[in-house]
């Protein structure tokens, strides 16, 4: 045994996670990224930086160059991270697991994830409240539709991440996703459908605080479940947490077992949830990935790279049952930033914002995901994502809503 991963998309957060948390466990490290000046790249434990070509740009060169380092045969373990690297991997999973063990489900299972109306189906029947949800094909069915639902209404494509033989595209859920009357549900709803080539289908919006369950199932058995809240997100109308803290919920986390059991799931996920300020809260939808926030419950006592990367090379791992609760972690560059300028910008108490921003920045207590004074040269990368998004938008590139710009 080697002792050794190969991570991918080294400038994502979760990435830098997981080679912080491996690092420090003593298994070497390497990483592949598009860009020189990946966070992870400029982390302490990341023992060999690998460019590769852009995963969502160019899907096939990427899982070219990651199947010609795998076959060097130095890797015990291979962990693609975001959508855009792990939809490939899956897809090809037999072949490149000659080389490497990859902890991750068959595509056809994470498939099952990515499709909203399949994991709605699964969680209802599981017994866990889900939204009401409508499934039109044609706009001529939404203009039936409209005049009979509650608003807003949220339109959300079946699948976010799209990924062919050329480029992959995304459609996330955005301030725009959230329709007021039928003629901005007919609009989103025409945008969505001719961007993904898919009826989106069309929900009731749940208001609430954002939570979720983060879990490691081998084989259709869970060997850790955390649950944690979001205390705020970008943009602010729903998205990432840029604050979120550990609970311990445990009701959240049966439903989220429930889901999991009845998708026979192995390795690592993440179940999001709606929980309203009185009831039950509603399922959303299952990320089948490492997701952005890992590093808080690595921080609360939960390692999941490291349990993910044991459990692939040893078969299985003991439950972890116990972790700290009330734990705070932030992603403040550009997440939080972003998070207040948004809130500023739509607030008609802009003082009040700005005291708030001073004091989170000064009085809260939290771990940050990028600045750790043990690592602390990841958080130039950090920064300079923080200039790119500040560029994006002065070329009115993106909107402040974190939107791309057609």
């Amino acid at each position: 045994m080697n002792n050794s991963v190969l991570v991918t998309d080294a400038s994502k957060r979760a990435s830098l996670a997981a080679i912080r948390s491996l690092g420090r466990r003593g298994v070497r490290v390497a990483a592949l990224d598009p860009s020189r000046f990946a966070a992870g790249f400029l982390s302490r434990y990341c023992s060999e930086k690998i460019l590769c070509p852009n995963p969502q740009q160019n899907p096939a060169g990427f899982l070219e160059a990651a199947e010609k380092e795998l076959s060097t045969g130095k890797y015990d373990v291979f962990l693609p991270v975001h959508d855009f690297s792990l939809i490939p991997v899956l897809k090809n999973k037999d072949k490149l697991e000659k080389h490497a063990a990859i902890p991750f489900v068959d595509f056809e299972t994470f498939e099952k994830t990515a499709d909203k109306s399949i994991t709605q189906g699964i969680a209802s029947k599981a017994g866990v409240r889900t939204p009401r949800s409508f499934y039109p094909s044609s706009l001529l069915q939404v203009e039936r539709l409209s005049d009979k639902l509650d608003y807003p209404a949220v339109v959300k494509a079946r699948s976010q991440t799209q990924v062919g033989e050329g480029k992959a595209t995304t459609a996330y859920v955005s301030a725009k996703s959230y329709c007021h009357n039928p003629r901005e549900l007919l609009a989103q709803f025409d945008l969505v459908f001719k961007k993904t080539g898919v009826a989106p289908i069309i929900q009731e919006y749940v208001a609430g605080k954002g939570v979720g369950v983060a879990a490691l199932f081998n084989k259709g058995k869970p060997r850790a479940l955390f649950s944690y809240k979001r205390v705020r997100e970008y943009p602010i109308s729903g998205g990432p947490s840029t604050l979120r803290e550990s609970t311990d919920d445990a009701f959240l986390k049966k439903q989220a077992e429930k889901i999991l059991r009845a998708l026979k799931w192995h390795g690592l996920a993440m179940v999001e949830f709606k929980q309203p300020a009185k009831g039950e809260a509603a399922f959303l939808e299952v990320n089948g990935r490492f997701w952005g926030s890992v590093q808080l419950a690595v921080s609360s006592g939960v390692d999941f790279p490291f349990l993910l990367y044991k459990m692939a090379v040893d078969g299985d791992v003991a439950p972890v049952k116990k972790y700290a609760v009330g734990v705070k972690q932030k992603w403040l560059m550009p997440g939080d930033l972003l998070h207040y300028a948004q809130k500023l910008r739509f607030s008609k108490g802009k003082l009040g914002v700005a005291s708030e921003f001073a004091s989170s920045l000064l009085l809260e207590k939290c771990y940050e995901d990028y600045f750790d004074p043990r690592d602390p040269l990841p958080a130039f990368g950090a920064l300079g994502t923080s200039l790119k998004y500040l560029k994006d938008f002065i070329l009115k590139k993106r909107s402040l809503e974190g939107e791309y710009v057609a």
